[in-house]
């Protein structure tokens, strides 16, 4: 009885374990380096002032994760934050709201009840002044808000916890925001689509690109049945 306990045991932590690295394997789209894409404008807080400042954020597209990464300065810390396809999707569906609201002017000057307005997720960030060695898991929210009568969208990364150096000084990330016009956000949104961002892997290194070339191929051969 305990042998068949063990054997079964250790069946269910391969099976586990199978399952968990399938999980992260489909998470990416092919075992290729990062992918360079067109840098983006974003407008964040301007230092000692309620003004909007625009900057260029860099922008990359990692297919083994499947995720694209905005890097940045805020202040004196570059920060890099990571969309993974669920965060892009929503983004892409608030931006689509957004417009619709403002087009049919649907938009309110109350903050407070506006800034959330779209939806939140869980993103992921890193940081660093003179190198990037601290990482954080935020809480993102995107709504719209107006500065100075004029609206923007409006994405707000949360404080959190800094789970990257145990001991370190820094205990967790800042409070960013981050202001876009309609055509900042169509911008982003464009380079966010999955069949964009999948456009740029080669055919051949896609994962299931082989299986599915056999796959047609033996189609293809197949006797015809008469």
């Amino acid at each position: 009885m305990k042998q068949f306990a063990l054997y079964a045991g250790i069946l269910f932590l391969f099976v586990s374990c199978t399952s968990t690295k399938s999980a992260q394997i489909q998470e990416g789209i092919a075992d290729i380096g990062p992918i360079p894409l067109e840098p983006v404008s974003i407008g964040l807080d301007k230092m000692f002032s309620f003004d909007v400042e625009n900057k260029t954020a860099a922008a990359v597209f990692q297919p083994r994760e499947n995720t694209v990464s905005l890097e940045f300065r805020y202040e004196t810390v570059k920060y890099l934050q990571y969309w993974d396809r669920n965060a892009r999707e929503l983004f892409i569906a608030a931006v689509e709201q957004y417009n619709d609201d403002f087009e049919n002017r649907r938009l309110i000057d109350r903050q407070s009840k506006t800034a959330s307005v779209y939806g939140k997720f869980k993103g992921k960030t890193e940081w660093g002044t003179f190198m990037v060695n601290s990482r954080s898991i935020p809480q993102v929210t995107m709504g719209y808000i107006f500065k100075k009568e004029t609206p923007y969208f409006f994405i707000t990364q949360k404080p959190a916890k800094n789970e990257q150096v145990p001991g370190d000084s820094v205990n967790s990330s800042v409070t960013i925001n981050i202001y876009l016009t309609r055509a900042q956000a169509g911008i982003i949104a464009n380079l966010f689509r999955q069949e964009y961002l999948t456009g740029l892997v080669p055919e051949s290194a896609l994962y299931g690109a082989q299986n599915s070339g056999n796959a047609a191929a033996s189609s293809v051969t197949a006797p015809d049945i008469y």
